[in-house]
């Protein structure tokens, strides 16, 4: 005799495969839909392993305060970190012959956002090959989210000289911005935007749902996507920005961010050519979106103006226009930026392109001959 209740475990058993297969659906749609906004299929394993090697640990000098960061060494094939922590495979005894480029900066150089392979120290590298053939140059990624001049020159003294560098390629304007009731990225003043992440953090420590809801979003693209579409913390944060405001007290005549950023300018060619008088240095503009924030051409401008000073000051510094390349891109319809809506800064791959182009112009005109240590 069968069970009267067949036909309803039946039915369960249908909605349950129907819903499992649904969400299937869903889920793979936002994994395709997630990868094109990357323009990177590896997040179709989204959540399936580590999609971001973003993970450092803190250099202190004597008196216990931070130098700078440098990233966890990682043997990860598309996100590698080597064991100097610096972002790419491991560095080895330089060849003969071989001129060596360590790339310096924040987190667009390092690529925040982007697999190993998309940052422009990677892509500058493929086309050197293509230009000029394997091991006639080596492009060493030595930016870290973050960085602003002075950790740049603590990090240069302790772990990019002894690489014998032969060129330096400095991008490094954001980070070093300040402005009084601002707090953008490393950006010093008001302390409410830090508040809010720590605060953030502690909820997620006190109560056990909102890490199940981070576990979920860090798994699931469907669910990151929705938690893309819901701003909220950072995210919140920097859409709300006041640009304007923040351009306004930048170019104020009592902000001191000028003098520091031309004196660390300074120092940072002073510790490289005290060390190697035939080095030479690079200095490259940060990519920003003036087209959509009009605002930020004064205080990015006048960062500009204060690199060309510094590079007409010594005979082994330059200065490269990133920008108008990359205006000119967007013009001709290329994507530039990952989230343009609210971040003027960090690129995707083509943006990348861009510099990188840029820069094996310069090597292959203006620096046709570098000597090699």
């Amino acid at each position: 005799m069968k069970s009267k209740n067949t036909p309803k475990a039946k039915l369960i058993l249908f909605s349950l495969i129907t819903t499992l297969v649904f969400f299937s659906i869903l889920e793979i749609s936002a994994r395709v839909l997630l990868s094109l906004k990357m323009h990177s299929f590896q997040f179709m394993a989204y959540g399936l392993r580590d999609m971001r090697r973003e993970k450092f640990v803190i250099v202190k000098g004597q008196d216990g305060e931070m130098l700078y960061c440098k990233g966890i060494p990682s043997k990860d094939k598309i996100n590698p970190v080597n064991s100097r922590g610096f972002r790419g495979p491991e560095i080895h005894e330089k060849r003969p012959g071989t001129i060596r480029v360590v790339c310096l900066g924040g987190s667009v150089t390092y690529g925040a956002g982007l697999d190993y392979q998309d940052t422009y120290p990677a892509i500058l590298q493929k086309k050197l090959d293509e230009k000029f053939g394997r091991y006639r140059y080596e492009v060493i990624n030595g930016g870290q989210p973050g960085a602003d001049l002075p950790q740049i020159i603590s990090l240069t003294k302790n772990d990019v000289i002894p690489l014998k560098p032969d060129i330096i390629i400095l991008m490094n304007i954001n980070n070093n911005l300040k402005a009084p009731g601002f707090w953008f990225i490393d950006i010093q003043g008001a302390d409410r935007g830090k508040q809010s992440i720590d605060q953030k953090q502690e909820v997620s420590t006190k109560y056990p749902i909102v890490k199940v809801r981070e576990f979920i979003v860090a798994h699931l693209a469907l669910a990151h996507l929705i938690h893309e579409a819901v701003p909220s913390g950072v995210v919140r944060y920097f859409i709300n920005f006041d640009w304007k405001a923040f351009s306004r007290a930048l170019m104020a005549p009592d902000n001191i961010w000028q003098a520091e950023f031309r004196e660390n300018l300074h120092r940072e060619v002073r510790v490289l050519s005290k060390n190697d008088p035939k080095i030479k240095i690079i200095l490259l503009e940060e990519a920003v979106n003036t087209i959509k924030y009009p605002e930020l051409e004064d205080p990015f401008g006048k960062a500009r103006e204060i690199m060309g000073e510094t590079s007409k000051a010594y005979r082994n510094v330059y200065t490269l226009d990133i920008q108008s390349a990359i205006i000119t891109a967007v013009k001709n319809g290329e994507r530039i930026w990952q989230t343009p809506s609210y971040d003027p800064l960090h690129l995707v791959r083509e943006g990348n392109e861009v510099i990188a182009d840029v820069v094996v112009a310069f090597l292959s005109t203006t620096l046709k001959n570098p000597e090699v240590k």
